[in-house]
């Protein structure tokens, strides 16, 4: 407290003995007593200056220019030089004093993560501004990120405000991506996306998103942005600096785009309910809740937000995402939030939470039991369940195997195929969470009608790949599932629905040999 008051008394002292470029030495002294921090009551001392006549704060700039110049001048007393001269000069006519050395410094705070308030480099920007030269975006974003701190001082966000371009920070590939886009639609939308700071959209927000998505069409929107949620999480574009005890900021979420991202999450839920999104969506809680080294979950907030997003969809395939996140999820906030989003979904249908976990299974175009056939041309893809793993491999027209895809179907039947690739993946998803799932069940002691337990377990197309590997107990009869022996081959093969119909199946009272362990359930006739 007693240096402060020093400098400020100093500085009265200088200015009545004109001695402005002394004063400029001053402050560079100033600057190494608070380690160039200007926050808390240091911010008197500059407020002092600031209330000097122009053509004060003009000799006071042009000492500190000087002062940069000398020989006795570090890398320390040089930027703490820069960033005196931006304050002393705001507000002055625009002058060119150190500005290719400021453009070097600002270069600098690029490659930062964020910086903290009381260094006050949004006077180099300002003074930039004042130039009428633009900002570079690396620069725009850490100035962003900067501001997300708790501690901040009034200047810094009214410099971000005037920070309008570009509508999303660069450094990570899925926002480059959207950035790409240069309708004045799409960028407007983007930065209605930044906007996204709250647990859950407000109808106001939801309206303003709806009609920008309605003036590009809810189609394109879905097809655009769906694409930029595959990228989140790569390898950000370009490294920032990483001190010595902080957390691995680079695998982390940029925070501002965070924001964006927790908005496009929001946007997605209010267009037509579409398999992809809620595919994407799953995606997105799951990336979001990878943890970084030093910082736990990337981004809890971006995962609640794609939960809530799940949660508004009334679809088959964003009740499946619920349902298979709530085996997966083990971070504590995330895995209430999918409890209560299902438990809702039980409230409204009038069902257990139990059931609403045995009918949110798809069947992801498995037409039997862990088995599909699709024709496309000529060639057949056949999708089975092998194990826990979907297997897609394909048919030539003459019913022979074929090692890779045909050329024909890569030409000729691209979205099918596409929709083939994402289901073998999605299948593959779900049989790591229902195998969880049935787990649970087990230490829960359930007990099912025989219909019900057919219907849900049994004969239903996925979970049946794990049902019929297990024991149940039937009217306290443990049981298994296994094929009949094969059938004799007839002088004409029949095809493979006649051959399942003659063979049929039958219960075993206990398992082959290559059964896993026993596990039990209940089902009654």
């Amino acid at each position: 407290m007693g240096e402060i008051q020093k400098y400020k008394d100093l500085i009265g002292r200088r200015v009545a003995d004109d001695e402005l470029e002394e004063l400029a030495i001053d402050l560079l002294k100033a600057a190494i007593s608070n380690n160039g921090n200007w926050a808390g009551l240091w911010d008197g001392v500059l407020a002092r200056i600031l209330e000097l006549p122009p053509e004060a704060r003009s000799r006071i700039a042009d000492g500190l220019a000087t002062q940069y110049h000398s020989e006795q001048a570090g890398p320390n007393a040089r930027e703490n030089a820069l960033v005196l001269l931006g304050i002393v000069s705001r507000g002055l006519p625009p002058h060119n004093r150190l500005s290719a050395e400021r453009l070097a410094l600002l270069d600098k705070v690029s490659r930062q993560h964020s910086f903290w308030y009381g260094a006050r480099y949004e006077n180099l920007i300002e003074a930039e501004l004042a130039a009428g030269r633009p900002i570079a975006p690396a620069v725009v974003a850490t100035v962003r990120r900067a501001v997300l701190h708790a501690y901040q001082n009034e200047d810094l966000p009214r410099t971000a405000k005037k920070l309008t371009e570009p509508p999303l920070n660069v450094g990570e590939e899925w926002a480059e991506e959207a950035l790409r886009e240069t309708d004045p639609v799409w960028r407007q939308l983007l930065s209605h996306m930044a906007t996204a700071t709250a647990a859950k959209p407000s109808a106001k927000w939801d309206k303003q998103a709806t009609e920008l998505a309605g003036a590009l069409g809810p189609d394109r929107v879905r097809e655009t942005m769906l694409p930029w949620l595959a990228l989140v999480g790569r390898p950000r574009t370009f490294e920032l600096e990483r001190g010595t005890y902080e957390p691995d900021v680079n695998s982390a979420f940029d925070p501002y785009n965070a924001n964006a991202l927790r908005g496009v999450a929001w946007l997605l839920s209010l267009l037509p309910p579409h398999p992809d999104t809620a595919r994407a969506l799953g995606a997105l809680v799951e990336t979001s809740l990878r943890k970084v080294a030093g910082l736990g979950p990337r981004n809890p907030k971006v995962a609640n937000a794609g939960v809530n997003a799940l949660a508004r969809i009334d679809s088959e395939a964003a009740l499946a995402e619920l349902a298979r996140l709530a085996t997966r999820v083990t971070y504590k906030n995330t895995a209430k939030l999918l409890d209560a989003a299902l438990e809702a979904r039980a409230v409204a249908l009038g069902l257990s939470r139990e059931e609403i976990e045995e009918l949110a299974v798809p069947a992801y175009g498995l037409t039997g039991v862990g088995h599909a056939e699709h024709r496309l041309g000529e060639a057949t893809a056949v999708l089975e369940v092998q194990g826990t793993k979907a297997v897609l491999t394909w048919r030539n027209a003459s019913g022979r195997p074929v090692r890779t895809v045909p050329a024909a179907v890569r030409r000729d039947h691209a979205e099918e195929l596409k929709e083939l690739k994402a289901a073998v993946k999605d299948i593959d998803r779900m049989l790591s969470a229902q195998s969880e799932r049935l787990d649970r069940q087990f230490l829960a002691d359930r007990t099912w009608s025989y219909a019900t337990w057919r219907e849900r377990y049994l004969d239903h197309p996925l979970v049946g790949t794990l049902a019929r590997r297990l024991l149940w107990t039937v009217d306290g009869t443990t049981v298994g599932y296994t094929p009949k022996a094969p059938c004799a081959r007839s002088p004409t093969p029949r095809s493979p629905t006649a051959r399942t119909s003659a063979c049929g199946t039958r219960w075993a009272t206990s398992p082959p040999r290559s059964w896993p362990g026993a596990t039990g359930w209940n089902a009654t006739e």
